[in-house]
């Protein structure tokens, strides 16, 4: 997501609050086949916002080093 690169991932843990609505972002069932036509997708796909995504759920590298500095400061 950071890199802005299509991401093709199977339907496990958080990915779809994580992907949201955005465009680029693949979610497939186990189908050989499925997965197949959702690569097939993404390598045609040429650029998402990923990186933008990240930053409003405050995820990106800044806000994840803030969060890991606060939690050593408090132990």
């Amino acid at each position: 997501m950071t890199c802005n690169r299509p991401i093709v991932c199977t339907d496990v843990g958080d990915v779809r609050w994580l992907f949201g609505n955005e465009k680029g972002f693949f979610i497939t069932s186990y189908s050989k086949t499925e997965l197949a036509s959702k690569i097939i997708e993404a390598i045609s796909f040429s650029e998402t916002k990923g990186r933008e995504r990240l930053t409003k759920l405050n995820l990106d590298s800044r806000a994840i080093a803030k969060r890991i500095i606060k939690l050593y400061q408090s132990i």
